[in-house]
């Protein structure tokens, strides 16, 4: 990632993004963009770690991306791939605590 967009981020901006877009951006997205910032919220995490992450989710926030999030069926797949990459360079930080913040997240924003 460049690093244009770890600026973007803020938790508040993160929270308003997922009240505004959530749904359009779908279950999946959030879910993973859950477990990015609840990684985020540890303590002692390596600023390396944090960069990578605020990136991604920088770029999840920003209406300024490679597609447009209000293009209909593709608009979050580039979100998506910012994800997933920033996911595959943190894995180590997922663990259960991670992920059951997460889960539970995504019961709060997507109740079935």
């Amino acid at each position: 990632m460049n690093g244009n967009y770890a600026n973007c981020y803020s938790e508040t901006s993160f929270w308003d993004k997922i009240r505004q877009e959530g749904k359009m951006a779908g279950e999946t997205l959030c879910q993973k963009a859950f477990v990015l910032y609840y990684i985020l919220e540890r303590e002692n995490l390596p600023e390396s770690v944090k960069g990578e992450i605020t990136e991604a989710l920088g770029y999840f926030i920003s209406p300024d991306d490679v597609i447009p999030d209000f293009v209909p069926a593709v608009g979050y797949t580039d979100d998506m791939d910012k994800i997933m990459e920033a996911l595959k360079n943190v894995a180590e930080y997922v663990d259960e605590e991670v992920n059951q913040k997460a889960s539970e997240m995504m019961h709060k924003v997507f109740p079935t």
